[in-house]
């Protein structure tokens, strides 16, 4: 008993919220074995996580790490995690296009995780996050043109979404002088 508290001691407390240490690691690191030994350990563990709102679940971590096949792996055990915002108001989806990665292997990775999202399920492109912004609105903002591509053929009816300043994408491209993103749209 002492080693499992071990392992399931949670350390993220973000208002009152817990994720444990050893499935955010397996999620960073895209452990696939060391997610399914955590579920036989405790077979409620996602189950929890899903029910606590506006919390960074595994699939958020992954995302945001770029772990393509454990995110897959997730979205196949718990889908609701897909459409489920962080305490920032963002998806896995959001966070895959967001990243901050600054070699060209991470933001590859990163674009693969958020193309293998969509395939999934492409009605993920119309999730809104903070402020109404949808993985497709990011997707213009940081420029991403293979993504906003692959999030167009997938999801055409996402290029209606509006922020909640009553902004399209193509709105955003022309604002922030994205001219390639707004080719891309048009």
């Amino acid at each position: 008993i002492l080693f499992l508290d071990y392992i399931w001691k949670p350390i993220f407390r973000k208002s009152g919220i817990f994720m444990e240490e050893a499935l955010c690691d397996a999620s960073r690191e895209g452990n696939i074995d060391a997610l399914y030994d955590m579920i036989k350990a405790d077979p409620g563990v996602l189950r929890r996580i899903s029910q606590i709102g506006h919390a960074d679940t595994p699939l958020h971590e992954a995302a945001r790490a770029g772990q393509t096949k454990f995110a897959i792996e997730l979205m196949a055990l718990m889908p609701s995690f897909a459409k489920q915002l962080n305490p920032q108001g963002l998806s896995p989806l959001h966070l895959a296009v967001m990243s901050e990665a600054h070699e060209p292997e991470e933001r590859a990775r990163n674009n693969e995780t958020a193309t293998a999202l969509i395939k999934l399920d492409a009605e993920l492109v119309r999730v809104k996050g903070r402020a109404r912004m949808t993985p497709l609105h990011y997707a213009v903002t940081e420029n991403k043109l293979e993504l906003l591509a692959e999030f167009l053929c997938a999801c055409p009816k996402s290029i209606n979404d509006l922020t909640n300043k009553d902004q399209s994408a193509v709105h955003i491209a022309v604002q922030e002088r994205k001219f390639n993103a707004f080719k891309v749209l048009l």
